[in-house]
This record gives structure tokens, sequence and C-alpha cells, in this order.
């Protein structure tokens, strides 16, 4: 219906067409979002799905549900992203968030037709703060891998995850997805195929169980199995469980990865080991193959990167011990009378 000037109300009169366009280009973000949940939804991993429900839900909803896409430019995502910054938000969760923002304006764009803005914003983000991951010595190192197998010994088939992720470098959630059928006695390899993942649901606000394949092409990998791992699983399980079924739960379902760092929490507090945390595992697995003198781009194949400069900067870093005797080494023939 329509009005006209002298307050009279008339039926079927048409929008006109300022009014239709303004109404095509009137969105906002709340609308955006609803929409782009629902279409990305049976295209992208459920855990994709819960980071785009938790970054929306957490922060995102709030500063800028209400804001019209077509106006939302450089000015704009500054904006959000320093108010991102004074509620404490980290340099890395705030690029994620601002990653989202820019998707679903481009999902407008070009899914729905929308007019909007460049997203070439250009922000300058808070540098992350680059926590170092401890790492066990060598010694150290050793000491776990026997205080595990005696553990084995006596039944605590528990500590498997700790003797495998020490002895192959796989991440917790790798540990975990470790299924009977992924072991190849006979060759001496673990193959990667799954991961097992504990996510937030933002809306039940309950933890979820989420099992897939590694995030990247890198993690779907074969790693070679020590004798020593090879001994510890036989150990634990002497006869193979069946396909289908977890090795280190030994059933259906999988030990889940808060089990596994509570385990190894009490682990470390049992034979008085430094305060290491479980990725720290992985860590010095790498170490211990690159203080072996292992090359770069094995080490980086078996760990799961796809990118050597990673397995750098992430988890080489020599001991003091190494260093050393890499110093040693150099001047050996340095003699003073």
């Amino acid at each position: 219906m329509a009005r006209r000037k002298d307050g009279e109300v008339c039926e079927g009169v048409a929008p006109s067409a300022d009014t239709e366009q303004k109404q095509k280009l009137e969105m906002k973000f709340e609308e955006l979002y609803d929409t782009f949940h629902k279409m990305k939804a049976p295209e992208v991993k459920r855990s994709t799905m819960l980071a785009y429900e938790s970054a929306w839900n957490f922060s995102l909803r709030e500063l800028i549900g209400q804001e019209e896409i077509a106006g939302y430019g450089r000015n704009e995502a500054r904006l959000t992203l320093s108010a991102m910054m004074a509620d404490g938000i980290g340099g890395h969760t705030c690029k994620d968030r601002m990653a989202l923002v820019k998707q679903m304006l481009k999902f407008a764009a070009l899914e729905l037709g929308r007019t909007i803005q460049s997203t070439d914003w250009r922000l300058k983000y808070p540098e992350s703060t680059v926590r170092e991951v401890k790492h066990f010595t060598e010694a150290e190192t050793y000491r776990i891998i026997c205080k595990g197998y005696a553990e084995l010994c006596e039944g605590r088939t528990n500590v498997l995850g700790i003797m495998i992720s020490i002895m192959t470098g796989l991440r917790i959630g790798e540990v975990c997805g470790l299924r009977w059928e992924d072991i190849d006695f006979r060759h001496g390899t673990l193959s990667v195929r799954r991961t097992v993942n504990n996510m937030y649901d933002s809306n039940t606000g309950k933890c979820v169980t989420m099992i897939g394949a590694p995030k990247s092409k890198a993690g779907m990998r074969t790693v070679p199995m020590l004798g020593a791992l090879r001994k510890c699983i036989r150990k634990a399980f002497p006869e193979a469980g069946k396909p289908g079924h977890y090795v280190t739960s030994n059933s259906e379902n999988p030990m889940l990865p808060r089990n596994l760092r509570e385990t190894f929490s009490r682990f470390v507090t049992r034979h008085h080991l430094p305060d290491v945390n479980f990725h720290g595992l992985r860590h010095t697995f790498a170490t211990r193959l690159v203080e072996s003198d292992g090359d770069i781009k094995t080490v980086s194949l078996i760990i799961g990167h796809a990118d050597v400069q990673t397995t750098m900067n992430l988890y080489v870093h020599p001991s003091d011990e190494a260093k050393i005797r890499v110093v040693k080494k150099a001047f050996r023939k340095l003699k003073l009378e």
C-alpha cells in the first residue's frame, strides 16, 4: 500500500524505482551472516562452521551486526579491529575474525549481487606474542620412553599415546585419531589419516568432539615406526584391535585429547619431569631428528609441514649442548701452546 499526499491509503500502488533500489542495497550484517551461514554450512567442515559461529557470537555480532554492509569500508574495518583489540583479543584471533568479515562481504557481492566497498583495508594487526614451545632434553627423552614402557608393562595402557607422540612427532589429535588399520607392523609405519579435536559450540555452550581429516594435505602422511614403539604397542595390546577401532582406546570411540593431556600431566608429575605440555613431545621429536643431522626437508615431511620454513621457525631450536658441539667441531684443530 502507498499513502497519497491527502492522507488516503491507496492499495495496489507499487513502490518507486528509487525505493526498490534502496531496499536492494540495504542489508545489515546480521541478515548477511544468517544467509552466509545457511549457504556455507553444507559446503565446509563442521569444525570450520564452529569457528565461524564462535567468532560471530563472541564479538562480531555485537560489533557490526546492525551495520549496513554497503557502507562498510576501511574506516569501519579499522574501528572493528580497534574494538577487538581493546577487548584484549590477540592479534591472530583479530586477523581471523576480520578475514571472516571480508569473506562475508565478498559472498554478498558475488552470491547475492550486493554492492560493497573495497575490502582492501590494509589493516595493521597487533603482533602476536610468539610463545616458545618447550621440549625435553635427550636424557629426558629416553627417561620418558623407559618410564612409559615400564608403566605399559604394569598395565597402564593410557600412556600409550605419550609413547606414540614422542617417537613419531604426531599431534595430540592425530594420536587420538589413529586406528588399527593405520598401523603397518610389517613395514614399520604409521599412517596419519584423521584427527580428533574438542571444539566449543557457542550455540549450545558445550564442547563437541570432531573427527575429520588433517587440516592440510601435508598432514596426510606416513611416518616411520621405531622398533621401540612397536614393542610399546604390542605390550599395551598384545593383539591388534578390530579395524575401525582406535589404537589408544582400543575401542570404537577415540580417546579425547583433553583426557590424553590430563594423562600426560599426571605422568610428568609422577616422574618429576620439567613442566612441558603435550605439544612439547612433538617438539622434542623434531628437535631430536635435527640434532641427529636429519635434513630439514625430511623432518618437515615426517612431522607434517608443507613448508620447510615452518619447521625451522616453530620446532627447530638446538639445545645448548648442540650449540657447544657445533662450535667445538668447527675449532677442533685449534691448539694453543
